[in-house]
């Protein structure tokens, strides 16, 4: 058979014209992964336990349990095998478990708290949360058949030694642990992020430099004696050897943003303290923009950016690197420029997160971004009135505007 041949039947087939916002798409029509069929399992869960504990008449709770428990447990299973992965590819370890074996939910979850607690104490702490409502679920159903069939292989009838249970009180649990889940992903992507900037050891994260990194004292106090008392409390603290700590430290002094925490500064190429003198003559309009560098717009605008949260200090080279011919145009240089008047406190976080605080400190006493922003508030005032009273069209309006 074609594997891009189609499939539909009268069962499983596509919706009329009314009906298309039904058309559930699945397969690789669309992004399809084992968190996403966890998390339709714990959807189907939620809608099942509402619907019971809305309608107790209609709803017969002696038949309904099965599917709320099944699917329940299905959500973690997959949410379990999910993560093992997840978290071994964070910092490439090593795991022997065969995911698509077992159905063990102890055997996955064991791994998974094993892989979290080797990788990044954060993680670790996540799945202790997690372990007695995980445990729960091993005690009654540990490999997914409690609530498949009555009947196990052996033709003794399942949950005999628990003859009941509770919607409500399986519904609280069962909406703490969702709520772990949905922490623990959260993590997974925020730390899969941090690891990628490649600031961590053997034995600390980033998190953990960072840490270190204010705990120690200013780089020009590192001769006096109090500074091996120091050092011996953050080997006790951390669980360090001295060589770790000495690998920490080298790479703290040579890092943008920690090293500026020990007062010392890695400057940034490009730019300096008459950048920015002729950044202020240009929003004075004394200079045109080309007084300022193709390289330095691209520094300024890449400072710019990694003040936003989705960036890492690291990632300020990347960015350089995939910026830097854009700024060869002198449109985007006009269109950043506009954006960077009206959203200036973003160059000031941005040169704090990079460790810059000498520059940062004379561009908050020598650049004044004030008269700008009421010059392009009334230049746009100007510009929208002039367009409807018809003295510019919308082409020309463009050109003039820009």
């Amino acid at each position: 058979m074609n594997s891009q041949e189609r499939i539909f039947n009268r069962t499983f087939s596509l919706g009329g014209d009314e009906f298309t916002h039904l058309n559930a798409c699945v397969g690789n029509n669309g992004f399809v992964d084992k968190l996403t069929y966890a998390n339709g399992y714990g959807k189907a869960t939620k809608l099942l336990i509402e619907a019971v504990i809305e309608d107790n008449i209609s709803i017969f709770v002696d038949d309904i349990v099965y599917p709320i428990c099944f699917n329940a447990r299905h959500h973690i299973e997959l949410f379990l095998k999910w993560a093992v992965p997840k978290v071994k590819a964070i910092r490439n370890t090593s795991s022997e478990i065969h995911l698509s074996t077992t159905h063990d939910l102890e055997k996955l979850f064991g791994e998974l708290d094993r892989l979290c607690n080797k990788t990044d104490f954060r993680l670790g702490f996540l799945t202790s949360k997690m372990a007695g409502f995980i445990n729960d679920f091993c005690e009654i159903d540990p490999t997914g058949q409690t609530f498949r069939y009555p009947d196990n292989r052996e033709n003794a009838r399942h949950l005999e030694k628990t003859p009941i249970i509770n919607i409500l009180v399986f519904r609280d649990r069962y909406l703490e642990l969702t709520g772990l889940i949905e922490e623990f992903v959260e993590a997974i992507y925020v730390l899969t992020d941090e690891y990628r900037t490649g600031t961590f050891t053997s034995k600390l994260s980033r998190h953990q430099i960072a840490q270190i990194a204010n705990l120690l004292p200013q780089h020009s106090d590192w001769i006096l004696q109090e500074f091996d008392l120091i050092r011996r409390e953050l080997k006790q603290q951390f669980n360090l050897t001295s060589n770790d700590l000495s690998r920490v430290i080298d790479k703290i002094r040579t890092h943008r943003e920690f090293s500026s925490l020990i007062g010392l500064e890695l400057s940034l190429p490009h730019i300096s303290e008459n950048t920015f003198l002729k950044l202020q003559k240009v929003i004075d309009q004394e200079l045109e923009v080309d007084c300022i560098s193709v390289q330095a717009w691209a520094t300024i605008y890449c400072v710019f950016e990694i003040s936003s949260y989705q960036y890492y200090s690291e990632s300020f080279d990347f960015l350089y690197q995939t910026s830097i011919r854009d700024f060869e145009d002198l449109g985007e240089v006009y269109s950043f420029l506009s954006k960077l008047i009206r959203y200036n406190d973003r160059l000031a976080l941005g040169l704090r997160k990079l460790g810059q605080i000498k520059l940062l400190n004379f561009l908050i006493q020598r650049v004044n971004f004030e008269s700008a922003v009421f010059r392009l508030k009334e230049e746009n005032r100007l510009f929208f009135e002039r367009m409807r009273n018809g003295e510019i069209d919308l082409g020309e309006g463009k050109r003039e505007h820009t």
